[in-house]
């Protein structure tokens, strides 16, 4: 190997390098743009209603720290609230059901059952939903629902759930299937 083909290899490596670092700036400089954005997009939509098929009640959220998912409800009835994303689809948002409408008739005093649909689906179709699978609390469907799961930075699958306690702190987040015992405990503490 002579000089020359040393000196060139170097070079490449040299420059190659450089262009890296410069990559990952400007990826973290876009990050943050992207942060910046967000929050600024989330400002803009403060507030959001939720619309219920099987109800005509509304609830209102404002995020109150862009660091956490700590929400201020607003014309809430001081009880906890979980919040349940699904799809109609989804086989394990389904075999949830029963469980959380026992829930539900056991605990619908001190905590609000609020189901967000993730799919577009008439207010027809979610009607049948709701009727064959007996389902006893609200569900949210309208486009606030996307609005709302983008507020809270997304969703990373479903069923997912957020159980929050009447103050609005977030207490427990959930991924996939969860016994009704498990929930069962979290509620009891959230609610006394």
């Amino acid at each position: 190997m002579n000089f020359k083909t040393i000196f060139f290899a170097i070079f490449i490596i040299f420059f190659i390098s450089c262009g890296d670092n410069e990559n990952k700036e400007n990826n973290t400089n876009n990050q943050q743009e992207q942060k910046e954005s967000n929050a600024d997009n989330f400002n803009k939509f403060s507030t959001i209603s939720l619309q219920f098929s099987n109800s005509s009640i509304g609830l209102g959220l404002k995020r109150t720290n862009e660091n956490n998912k700590n929400l201020e409800f607003i014309n809430n009835d001081n009880r906890a609230i979980m919040f349940i994303f699904f799809t109609t689809w989804c086989i394990p948002c389904k075999a949830e059901i029963p469980h959380l409408n026992n829930l539900y008739q056991k605990y619908k005093d001190k905590i609000r059952f609020i189901g967000i649909l993730l799919e577009d689906k008439s207010d027809k179709e979610l009607k049948e939903f709701i009727e064959s699978n007996n389902i006893n609390y609200e569900i949210a469907n309208s486009d606030a629902n996307y609005l709302f799961v983008k507020s809270i930075d997304g969703v990373s699958g479903i069923p997912y759930m957020m159980l929050y306690n009447n103050k609005g702190k977030n207490i427990n987040n959930y991924l996939g299937a969860v016994y009704e015992e498990m929930l069962d405990i979290d509620i009891q503490k959230v609610i006394q």
